[in-house]
């Protein structure tokens, strides 16, 4: 079997694996929960802010780290000190660096976009206690903003997965593969949730609502195809 067989091989299961959850889940969603509680919501928020904090900060963060500390100290001979010191330069920095893109994402949408819908994403019309989801907000369509930069991090998310199976197909499986893939299902149920139920406060009718959500996950595939290719 040819490199290129055993590739969309690999891409065609995997992306079943990491898609197929997502798309049964958001497919029942409506019928065994089709709406939830004012209460439930602030619940859903916090759980899934802690949630996206805890999976990017232990698991993300700090098996980068823990790689670039293994790599570095070989590097430096040794040097454990020099090491950490390089690697914790390099986790501030992009800390740092994300920090400067969201905040001047902020300051684009609130300079470039006058209308009084968007604002209210960012503006002084919310509880500041709200960091990320503003629950108070009293136009439901301004939530538009927050569902698209919930989904705007799938795109590296499908290009690694495409990377992912790339290096599969050369060099086989191993645990590191396995530990990110089933963190992405993890991280991307409380997702739907969100979507979904953000959809519904927008006064978005369930069908549409469900279909909407089950599109944003198929949008990966092309993603995890550009990632095998561009690897």
């Amino acid at each position: 079997m040819s490199n290129l067989h055993t590739l969309i091989i690999i891409i065609s299961s995997i992306s079943l694996f990491v898609i197929g959850v997502p798309l049964l889940y958001g497919s029942l969603l409506p019928i065994i929960k089709p709406t939830i509680s004012k209460n439930s919501y602030k619940y859903l928020y916090a759980f899934s802010s802690g949630f996206f904090l805890m999976v990017a900060t232990v698991l993300f963060i700090g098996e980068s780290k823990t790689h670039l500390e293994e790599f570095f100290i070989e590097t430096t001979k040794n040097n454990k000190v020099a090491a950490k010191f390089i690697v914790g330069s390099i986790v501030a920095g992009i800390v740092f660096f994300g920090l400067l893109i969201s905040l001047g994402a902020k300051y684009f949408f609130v300079k470039t976009r006058k209308s009084k819908n968007l604002n209210d994403v960012f503006v002084d019309n919310h509880n500041h206690d709200e960091m990320i989801f503003n629950i108070n907000d009293y136009n439901p369509k301004s939530k538009t903003i927050a569902i698209f930069f919930l989904l705007s991090h799938r795109i590296p998310d499908g290009i690694i997965i495409g990377l992912l199976c790339s290096q599969i197909a050369r060099e086989g499986v191993d645990p590191v593969s396995i530990i990110f893939l089933c963190s992405f299902i993890m991280h991307i149920i409380p997702e739907e949730l969100i979507i979904y139920y953000r959809q519904i406060e927008m006064g978005i009718s369930r069908k549409k609502a469900t279909l909407n959500s089950l599109l944003a996950v198929i949008c990966i595939i092309p993603l995890i195809i550009i990632g095998a290719v561009i690897s």
